[in-house]
C-alpha cells in the first residue's frame, strides 16, 4: 500500500521537482525522497516496481538514484514510467555497479548487470560508436553522458590509482571507455557507472 507522508506533495508537484528514487535514510539534499521502506527521510512510501502511480505525466524535472536500479526487476516498466513523468528536457541521473565490480555478486538482492551500453538500448541515436538495436521500446531517451567510476575501494592504493589514474584515463573519450570494457575489465575492476539521460521533445 502506498502512503503519502508529505502534506505538501501537491505543491511540490507543481514546482521544480527533483526526486530521489530509493533514497533510504540518506536522502540527497534538495530532493523529494521516495522509497518502499518507511524511513525518517522518506517523503513518499511507494513500490516503484509497480510504476510511479502517484506522479503525473510531464511533472518531474529530475530523477536521481544511486545503487538502486540493480535491484529493480521491472526495469523496463520503471524506465517507461520515468520517461512518462519527466518533463521535456528533464533528466535521469543513475549510478549503478559496473559488471566487473567484484562486490556486486555478494548481494543476493541484485537482479541485473550494467555495462557501458545498458542505456543505449533506450536511445535512437548512438552515443557510442557501436550501434545497438533500439526497436524493443516504444519510448526513448537521449544519452547525455556515461562515467566510469573506479574509487570506492577498501584498499587505499587502489582507491588512489582509481581516482587519479584509471578514472581520468578511461573517461578521456567514449573510445577509451569502450577500450576499457573490451580489454581491461578482467585486470582492473570498475566500481560503478553513472548514466545521465534526457527526455527530448520528440521522444
Amino acid at each position: 500500500m502506498q502512503k503519502k507522508k508529505n502534506n505538501n506533495w501537491t505543491t511540490l508537484s507543481q514546482e521544480k521537482l527533483k526526486i530521489e528514487l530509493g533514497c533510504g535514510d540518506n536522502k540527497k539534499e534538495g530532493y523529494f525522497g521516495v522509497d518502499i521502506v518507511d524511513l525518517p527521510n522518506v517523503d513518499l512510501v511507494m513500490d516503484i516496481e509497480k510504476g510511479l502511480t502517484e506522479l503525473k505525466s510531464n511533472s518531474v524535472d529530475e530523477f536521481y538514484s544511486r545503487h538502486l536500479m540493480e535491484h529493480i526487476v521491472n526495469f523496463k516498466l520503471l524506465q517507461k514510467e520515468i520517461h512518462r513523468t519527466l518533463k521535456d528536457g528533464g533528466v535521469q541521473i543513475m549510478t549503478v555497479p559496473h559488471f566487473s565490480n567484484k562486490y556486486y555478486y555478494s548481494d543476493p538482492t541484485h537482479v541485473r548487470f550494467f555495462g557501458l551500453y545498458s542505456m543505449s538500448y533506450f536511445e535512437k541515436r548512438s552515443y557510442f560508436k557501436r550501434t545497438l538495436p533500439n526497436f524493443y521500446y516504444d519510448f526513448n531517451f537521449d544519452l547525455v553522458s556515461v562515467h566510469l567510476g573506479f574509487r570506492n575501494s577498501r584498499f587505499g592504493i587502489k582507491n588512489i590509482m582509481g581516482k587519479y589514474v584509471y578514472e581520468k584515463v578511461f573517461n578521456l573519450s567514449t573510445k577509451m571507455q569502450e577500450i576499457y570494457e573490451m580489454f581491461f575489465t578482467n585486470l582492473i575492476s570498475c566500481t560503478e557507472l553513472t548514466f545521465v539521460v534526457k527526455k527530448n521533445e520528440t521522444s
